[in-house]
């Protein structure tokens, strides 16, 4: 008799056991928000936080109530990543990809009106300089005018030699170049230079494009380039206009600000490598970071690749430098922008 009950319930045990074990386990709501498959965050940093969490909710659940009115369910509703269902008993979520997409097209205009009301700021900036400091040659605090391209010349042949740690140069296509005026020499400084793209329609800019380069130079490319500019270690600018003359620039506050716009127009993705540049496209395995850089950080990506921490830090690297940024979010900007993403 006590055999009979022992194996009764080691039966009744072994039963519950395996229906136990069949289960599903139930994910909890944090789990749920966190699983969306290969994209756990899309939204993140392009949106406020309460806005990301509710997207990953309705993402997670199918939708929120229709009557939700805080200010995350205004914010996506504004910006098109939410809307109705036709009965308005629920806010939906639009698919992962397109919000995305919406987010940084949005972004994107957003940045392009900045840097036009930028430069047409650069633009007054050049063109006021002559009538602010007076046509006589007369120096101001920290602005020396140059009256003559020879000026320019010389003061161009000092400064590239004195460079030590970082140059960034611009330059117009319009009249004598002042960037390019010591091919071969070597300096252990940092070159950035920024030609105009129809440099490279004529035999004679395209040669001055692949010289800068066999240089060592960074070169970019962009369509509409303000001003001539030499700009070196952070301390002084030399600038110039349409004519052949300009201003030597040592106020720090100008120098800075020159430097600021400067680094702008590199990183916009309006500035792009020549064509057949070393790295104006991306290896497969770039693709392949790039595609997950806007759904978690270096760890997460180097899990789902099956990758080094070490190598997916290498691959983003790569990315910002062939995109000419230095953030992921413009990199998602710059990417979508070329088709990329």
């Amino acid at each position: 008799m006590t055999r009979s009950t022992s194996s009764t319930a080691s039966s009744q045990q072994t039963s519950r056991s395996r229906r136990v074990a069949s289960t599903p386990k139930l994910a909890t709501k944090g789990q749920r928000e966190m699983d969306v498959p290969d994209r756990s965050r899309p939204l993140a940093g392009l949106v406020s936080q309460d806005a990301e969490a509710l997207f990953l909710r309705m993402l997670a659940t199918g939708g929120a109530p229709g009557e939700t009115r805080d200010a995350a369910a205004t914010e996506l509703l504004d910006l098109g990543l939410a809307l109705h269902s036709a009965s308005g008993t629920t806010l939906l979520p639009v698919d992962q990809s397109a919000a995305l997409r919406l987010l940084l097209e949005r972004r994107q205009l957003d940045l392009v009106e900045q840097q036009r009301r930028i430069l047409d700021g650069w633009t007054r900036l050049t063109s006021l300089l002559p009538r602010d400091l007076g046509g006589g040659g007369r120096e101001g605090d920290g602005v020396v005018p140059l009256a003559s391209f020879d000026e320019m010349a010389a003061r161009t042949a000092e400064l590239y030699p004195s460079a030590r740690q970082h140059v960034r140069g611009t330059e117009t296509g319009d009249g004598p170049t002042i960037i390019n005026g010591t091919k071969g020499r070597q300096s252990a400084a940092r070159f950035r230079m920024i030609y105009p793209v129809n440099c490279v329609s004529t035999s004679a800019g395209a040669r001055i494009v692949e010289d800068s380069a066999a240089c060592g130079r960074q070169v970019r490319l962009r369509r509409d380039v303000p001003m001539k500019m030499l700009h070196v270690d952070d301390e002084v600018a030399l600038i110039s206009g349409a004519r052949s003359t300009g201003f030597l620039v040592q106020t720090p506050a100008i120098v800075t600000m020159l430097a600021e716009w400067f680094d702008l127009l590199w990183a916009d993705s309006a500035t792009i490598a020549p064509a057949g540049a070393e790295k104006a496209g991306l290896t497969a395995a770039q693709h392949r970071v790039l595609r997950l850089m806007f759904a978690g950080d270096d760890a997460t990506i180097a899990r789902k690749l099956a990758m080094s921490t070490t190598t997916v830090r290498r691959h983003v690297k790569s990315i910002y430098e062939a995109l000419g940024v230095n953030s992921r979010f413009a990199a998602g900007a710059a990417a979508a922008k070329r088709g990329w993403i």
